[in-house]
């Protein structure tokens, strides 16, 4: 009896592995003060976004919006294809920082980069902006939502004391 209960359960996890499917994108420090950062989370037929309040700066806003589960597919899709291998991960002046945090079929990847045609192909750039895209989706404010912080709370480096 066991035995048949192991099997069903583990038929029933093998089944929903998509279910743990999700795509995180966020943004760091802008060189335009006036662009907020911002995150976006795509899990099943759910987008979560978060922009940071310009004039609060480290606070945000959150929202959710039901989207069509394909949405999320397609861009599984478009990122597995198109970012195969890490980005080389080297500063490029005037881009803005991004990471792309994906968990396909339980395998988690991580890719920070920066937003420039000098360290991502047309392609990437285009799943990139797809992504993006996604933020301008009718949403509802909700109360929060945990995204990856590592860029969303970024500071500046204090500026070097003068010298004497």
């Amino acid at each position: 009896m066991k035995k048949i209960i192991f099997f069903i359960a583990l038929i029933f996890i093998s089944c929903n592995n998509d279910n743990n499917d999700k795509i995180v994108l966020t943004s760091g420090i802008s060189m335009n003060p006036a662009e907020p950062r911002f995150g976006i989370e795509i899990k099943r037929d759910t987008l979560y976004y978060c922009e940071e309040i310009i004039n609060n700066k480290g606070n945000y806003n959150y929202y959710k919006s039901e989207i069509d589960s394909k949405i999320l597919s397609d861009l599984r899709n478009g990122i597995q294809n198109e970012f195969k291998k890490n980005i080389e991960n080297k500063s490029i002046e005037d881009a803005t920082p991004f990471e792309l945090y994906t968990c396909f079929d339980n395998n988690i990847k991580k890719n920070k980069f920066y937003f420039s045609s000098f360290s991502l192909n047309k392609n990437q750039i285009k799943v990139i902006k797809t992504i993006i895209k996604l933020k301008e989706l009718k949403m509802e404010k909700i109360e929060s939502h945990s995204f990856p912080n590592e860029l969303l709370t970024e500071k500046l480096p204090e500026p070097p004391l003068p010298r004497n």
